[in-house]
């Protein structure tokens, strides 16, 4: 019996700690989703005018990342912020 409580304890201290750091991230989301809009906004504007992958890649990306790096880089972005914004949203949902 003792050894459950123990065990209850540890998994709530496992949930509290899991809850502190995901506020902390969510501080520094607070911090940088802005500086992300705000650059993929002048990306988007700054582009209206190219013709091709190579000029936007050299344009806005380093040296070495050009081609089917940006287009894949461009996929994950989109994918990753999509995954994201769906597990908030089933998340949101589960919470009183």
């Amino acid at each position: 019996m003792n050894n459950a409580i123990e065990l209850r304890e540890e998994d709530l201290r496992s949930v509290l700690l899991d809850l502190e750091e995901a506020l902390e991230k969510i501080g520094l989301l607070k911090d940088e989703l802005p500086k992300i809009e705000s650059k993929l906004k002048e990306i988007l504007e700054d582009s209206k005018e190219m013709v091709t992958l190579d000029e936007f890649s050299k344009k806005n990306f380093k040296d070495d990342f050009k081609g089917n790096n940006v287009k894949y880089f461009s996929y994950c972005l989109n994918d990753f912020v999509c995954e994201t914004l769906d597990v908030f949203l089933v998340k949101r949902s589960l919470l009183k």
